[in-house]
Parts: C-alpha cells; sequence; structure tokens
C-alpha cells in the first residue's frame, strides 16, 4: 500500500511535467488518462522520483506512503535512518 501512494506521487508529477512540457496526454473514452514522457520531461521525472526515495528514504526513513502507514526504513545496526548513499542504493535496486 504505501508504494502504491508513492507511485501515485510520482504519477502525478510525471503528467504534470507532460503536460507543462507539451508532451502527449492521452484520456480514454472510459475516462482514464496516461501520459508518455520523452527527453527531457522524462529525465526531470527520473531526477525526481530519485531525490523522493533517497531524500525521504535516507534522512527521515519514510516516503509519504511509508508514513501514512507507519513504516519505516532503518539501519539494521543502529535503528537509524539509512542515510543517502544507501537510500541511492535502494533507488538504483528498484529501476
Amino acid at each position: 500500500m504505501a508504494l502504491l501512494v508513492d507511485v501515485v506521487v510520482l504519477a502525478v508529477v510525471g503528467f504534470l511535467l507532460g503536460k507543462a512540457f507539451g508532451q502527449d496526454v492521452y484520456t480514454s473514452t472510459d475516462g482514464t488518462l496516461s501520459y508518455s514522457l520523452t527527453g527531457a520531461p522524462a529525465l526531470l521525472a527520473l531526477l525526481f522520483g530519485l531525490a523522493y526515495y533517497v531524500y525521504l528514504e535516507g534522512n527521515p526513513g519514510q516516503t509519504l506512503g511509508k508514513k501514512l502507514l507507519g513504516i519505516r526504513v532503518v539501519d539494521m545496526e543502529g535503528g537509524g535512518a539509512i542515510g543517502f548513499g544507501r537510500a541511492a542504493i535502494r533507488y538504483v535496486g528498484r529501476l
């Protein structure tokens, strides 16, 4: 569920980037929206995702989805935050 919340946040940002840069935004007959990013908007969306996960998991240990569900990413040894480097490795693993 936490991942679902985070995906919605990232999808909204991607959609807004697509609209701002004039990328294709589609509406199907059932009202479903979709978008496709290429070039600079795609790079910005990727960088936003990187910053979102690395900052929020690296320092406070919670993305918005994790915060809503009371989940924290913690260091196994000390129980504190994992830091930005390890959060970046987690993000790359998601890709």
